[in-house]
């Protein structure tokens, strides 16, 4: 067992019982670290993506790096307390179902270098109010905004193909 897997599982258990609130990500030297609001605990991945460990069901607020590039399947999937989501300016891809089931989640503004978002990626974000998508999407995928019953309007730009 690794040293980032344990460090994972103190933060899921810190979560389990209420400790933890809001997930930052941040840059540093040795790549992407994310101090737990909250917590003492801290995890570093070496990736410029964030991925399924990212799935904590206590967040309420993510802050995404200028470093990130890409959010991942399932990313926050399922983050019920999840409110807010601050996206960085060079995030280019949302994969699948990244922000799936978020039924707290109110708005989103996405970064002007976003090319993809991913199939389900905003499904049954019931609390989902505003959408801005930016120029720069080319795809978007199928069941994005399912069952997003708060969402009134979504203005889909011309450069979207798929």
């Amino acid at each position: 067992m690794n040293i980032l897997h344990i460090i994972l599982t103190v933060i899921q258990l810190l979560c389990a019982i209420g400790l933890v609130a809001v997930v930052m990500l941040q840059t540093g030297k040795d790549g992407l670290s994310g101090a737990i609001t909250g917590a003492s605990e801290s995890f570093i991945s070496k990736n410029k993506n964030v991925g399924k460990e990212a799935l904590l069901a206590k967040l309420t607020k993510i802050i995404i790096p200028d470093s990130v590039k890409t959010i991942e399947d399932f990313a926050f999937c399922e983050c019920y307390r999840l409110v807010d989501v601050q996206f960085g300016s060079n995030v280019e891809s949302i994969g699948a179902w990244a922000f799936d089931k978020n039924i707290r989640l109110e708005s989103i503004s996405l970064s002007h270098k976003l090319v993809s978002i991913g199939e389900g990626a905003f499904r049954g974000c019931s609390n989902l109010k505003e959408v801005l998508i930016p120029d720069s999407v080319t795809s978007i995928g199928e069941g994005t905004f399912e069952d997003c019953s708060s969402l009134t309007e979504i203005l889909i730009p011309d450069s979207v193909t798929s």
